[in-house]
């Protein structure tokens, strides 16, 4: 009985220490009966330390990362395009360098002339957010991120602007490159634009003989990040050798952006091409503007122009200084020959001026370093203006009506080629600027205007649309020129196409959609959905005034949007808020009964707070109730074993 009534007490004890952590046994003994047992029980309870509600509240929070106070650098801006491929977004990508999922509603993007760009997304911990601008500068800016109490998180400035406040300073760039940070805080350009993923790092490639075998190994340098550099070679020269040039007839200027939309700045460039097989090392070789104008430049370093291959050259680097009135811009080669030129008179704003086969025209769709489109448009003001030098080189152009269009469906334009002219009718899916000022869908394909120019389109109105195919990020769309490429037919109405998550492939982008399924995850914008045959991804968009925050891990939904591609991710879209339904609330409204904010929390966040609260409540009561149970039970358990033992206790 008396080892009985010893575990009793043990059990008792062992059972307070693990509930309320105020019981300190220090001694127990047994020895053979009779028996001596010495133990010292301690109990502190401070109902002044309980944790008031709002201290419960903001704890709960923080952990769930939701108001986690970001500290200047917490989100570093880790990729950036200023100078995008023809066609396509600048776009600034940030970082998030915390172990918190962030909210940045309503913080934004701010550029040197003061021109700013609204975020609303949450960035999750250790991840990425791109965010497309307009705003920036080729040549040189400053990029500024602020929060919603407008103080500064972070910033840089890159190419020829200084701030002089700037934290950061980085490289301009040329297209199709993109400026990254590296691993040790410092930006550089590279090769590989990873919009939304770890950068990757291409370093300058040291030129060589074409023969000679180059060996670019990649380098891993710390966390997700990659660097790739090149080997060098030839680490000690001959300075007295005298330099060696190379000379070609195959050199030509192509295009040339003299008059910028705005101020001129840094904006003006000149592209050359390649028209031979063989590369050739421009090195030595000069671009001049008119004689008397400009002071010439010199192409001073090593610069190789591959075979059929184009080089543009921004003026932040040459000092070109084009006229809009008239100008020449000529190519010497390095032993004085005018090997290429081109007069013009009367630049058009916001035009370049290019070659094709049909000869030189303004074009509305600048591409430098890449294939010169052949023109949709060509007013006779504008041949009018050309005096050409070459003899390549004449005044004949189309115009849209004598263009020879392809005439296919919506969604047959995945399978056509990048440049390719295209006359389609759809229907209206998405208008513009429910995703974006520039871009709009028909059911398959989207459409996009940089110009932001549109009729006033409605979801459900069929229209004939021309123009050229382009591609971002691999999906297709149609690239148009003016607000006259999009001809009203009718208005009508759109039913969307049901899938389930095994539609979620290429073949289907672009279509207006139907998903019926259950949320199983959200990250920041993303929904990651479930059916019975697998898993999906949607997507929300800032300017959609949709909160991805209103929705929960187990919410059945309906969602109706656009299949879009990025990359090899596919993703549905939804317009508007009305676009995606929980059944379950929804039907409790219909019925005028609370919806389920009114019943339970929506999010995890909410409901911890109140969880917490209840445990803490609950502990608290036990703790109180313990001690005078152990009290009472203690006296009973001593006077029992005194009766047995007769023995005393201290």
């Amino acid at each position: 009985m008396t080892h009985k009534l010893l575990r009793l007490t043990l059990a008792i004890g062992l059972a307070f220490i693990l509930f309320s952590g105020g019981v300190q046994a220090e001694e127990i003994t047994i020895d053979a009966i009779p028996a001596v047992c010495t133990c010292t029980c301690n109990f502190s309870f401070d109902p002044e330390n309980i944790p008031s509600l709002e201290d419960l509240e903001i704890e709960a929070e923080a952990d769930l990362s939701s108001e986690y106070s970001v500290s200047p650098d917490d989100i570093v801006i880790s990729e950036f395009v200023a100078d995008p491929v023809s066609n396509e977004s600048e776009w600034v990508e940030l970082y998030n360098q915390t172990a918190y999922n962030l909210d940045l509603t309503d913080w934004y993007l701010l550029e040197g002339a003061g021109r700013r760009t609204d975020i609303a997304e949450i960035i999750p911990a250790g991840s990425y957010l791109v965010v497309e601008t307009t705003n920036l500068n080729n040549s040189g800016d400053t990029i500024i991120v602020k929060n919603h109490d407008d103080v500064v998180i972070t910033s840089l400035d890159y190419g020829d602007f200084n701030s002089g406040v700037a934290a950061n300073n980085a490289p301009s760039h040329i297209d199709p490159d993109s400026v990254i940070r590296l691993p040790d805080s410092s930006y550089a350009v590279t090769e590989v634009p990873t919009p939304g993923e770890p950068n990757v790092f291409i370093s300058p490639i040291i030129e060589v003989d074409d023969s000679d075998e180059i060996n670019i190994p990649l380098v891993e340098t710390g966390g997700d990040d990659v660097v790739i550099s090149s080997d060098e070679s030839d680490e000690s020269q001959d300075s007295s050798t005298e330099p060696s040039y190379e000379l070609s007839p195959d050199i030509m200027i192509t295009e040339i952006f003299p008059d910028p939309a705005g101020a001129d700045s840094n904006f003006e460039w000149v592209e050359l091409f390649n028209s031979g097989s063989s590369a050739v090392n421009l090195s030595g070789w000069i671009l001049d503007d008119i004689d008397g104008g400009s002071s010439p430049y010199v192409i001073s370093e090593s610069l190789i122009i591959p075979g059929l291959g184009y080089q543009s050259f921004d003026k932040s680097v040459t000092g070109l200084s084009l006229n809009n009135n008239e100008d020449s811009v000529r190519l010497i080669d390095p032993i004085g020959a005018v090997i290429s030129s081109i007069d013009y008179s009367r630049a058009v704003e916001g035009q370049s001026y290019g070659y094709a086969e049909s000869g030189w025209f303004w074009s509305e769709d600048p591409s430098p370093g890449e294939v010169n489109a052949t023109p949709l448009t060509e007013t006779e003001d504008q041949m009018a203006v050309a005096d050409v030098s070459t003899s390549t080189k004449t005044n004949q152009t189309k115009s849209k009506t004598e263009l020879n269009y392809k005439i296919v469906l919506p969604a047959e334009i995945k399978n056509l080629v990048k440049g390719d002219l295209v006359e389609t009718s759809g229907v209206v899916a998405v208008p513009p600027n429910d995703f974006s000022a520039k871009i709009g869908y028909l059911d398959g394909v989207q459409i996009y205007n940089s110009k932001a120019a549109w009729p006033n389109l409605s979801r459900g109105d069929r229209v004939t649309v021309r123009g050229k195919v382009s591609e971002y990020f691999s999906e297709k769309r149609i690239l148009i020129d003016s607000v006259d490429d999009v001809i009203m037919v009718d208005s009508g109405e759109l039913a969307p196409l049901k899938i389930d998550t095994r539609d979620f492939t290429p073949e289907i982008v672009g279509r207006y959609v139907r998903f019926d399924g259950k949320i199983v995850d959200r990250s920041g914008s993303k929904l990651t959905l479930a059916d019975d045959y697998g898993e999906g991804l949607a997507v929300i968009k800032a300017d959609t005034g949709i909160s991805s925050a209103e929705f929960s891990s187990g919410d059945n939904v309906n969602i109706i949007g656009v299949l879009s591609q990025y990359k090899d991710e596919i993703r549905l879209m939804p317009a508007s808020p009305a676009d995606i339904v929980v059944p379950e609330l929804a039907a409790r409204e219909a019925e005028g009964l609370p919806g389920a904010s009114q019943l339970l929390p929506l999010s995890v966040s909410s409901r911890t707070p109140v969880v917490v609260i209840s445990i803490i409540s609950a502990l608290a009561l036990l703790a109180v109730w313990q001690r005078k149970f152990l009290s009472e039970q203690m006296k009973k358990i001593i006077g029992l074993i005194r009766a047995k033992l007769n023995q005393p206790i201290v």
